[in-house]
């Protein structure tokens, strides 16, 4: 049982705390896709639970002694990849805090959140399982939006998660996919399209490895901020020109 497993000495790492329980899950036979991180609560002795918060993704409540039992709230009115996000979110509470943690929706994430964060995303999608998933769609080093979302029902996890993976994870190829996603979604919450100029790359690059290594994203912020200010000050000048 998971429960009675020791993970110390993987608690530096939520890559290699999410590889441990994926390779035990292989050695007991129990890996299938999509995970079940549900399971995973209930196999680790979780009491788990949907609620109707209203500003929480989730919430972990510690065991105050041997005898009391560890409880996993999690939002029901948050769509189900989202709810399996959480449920992963909070068994990295469970594993390695051991603490009461209450997960906001949004708003700034601390380091025990942004590491449960990236625990739970190396959970639902493991590297080795994702990428081998993913070449099989492989054309051309790209993988088309239909396929994307053929690799998010396979793993369980949302669209734009899968996206954003698929564009750390592999070639340009799909960092250019990923802009197209970008820009849609700018679109979506009424914000003009950004494109990111050579002299602008290197910034971006960076500020996606921040984000794969160490679930940061607050250098991406600013990079897309920035060039969404200087798109805004292009058509502002372009217009002007225009009406003079």
């Amino acid at each position: 049982m998971l429960r009675d497993y020791k993970y110390d000495e993987y608690l530096d790492s939520p890559q290699q705390l999410a590889k441990r329980i994926i390779d035990r899950l292989q050695e007991e036979n129990e890996i299938t896709f999509p995970i079940d991180p549900f399971k995973l609560l209930s196999m680790n002795g979780i009491v788990y639970q949907f609620r109707d918060f209203k500003e929480l993704e989730g919430i972990y409540i510690a065991p105050l002694n041997q005898e009391d039992i560890p409880i996993v709230g999690i939002n029901c009115n948050r769509p189900i990849p989202r709810q399996r996000f959480t449920a992963a979110h909070e068994l990295c509470h469970h594993i390695k805090d051991r603490s009461n943690k209450a997960c906001p929706i949004g708003g700034h994430k601390d380091a025990k959140e942004k590491f449960a964060d990236q625990f739970a995303s190396e959970l639902l999608m493991p590297r080795g399982y994702f990428e081998a998933e993913a070449q099989k769609y492989l054309i051309d080093g790209k993988v088309t939006f239909d396929d994307a979302l053929k690799l998010s029902l396979h793993f369980g996890v949302s669209f734009e998660s899968c996206v954003f993976t698929l564009a750390y994870r592999f070639d340009d190829g799909n960092g250019r996919i990923s802009r197209v996603f970008l820009n849609w979604l700018f679109k979506i919450k009424g914000l003009p399209p950004v494109y990111l100029k050579y002299e602008s790359k290197e910034r971006y690059y960076d500020a996606l490895q921040c984000v794969d290594l160490n679930n940061d994203y607050e250098q991406l912020k600013e990079v897309f901020f920035t060039e969404i200010v200087k798109t805004m000050m292009q058509i502002y000048d372009g217009r002007r020109i225009f009406e003079d």
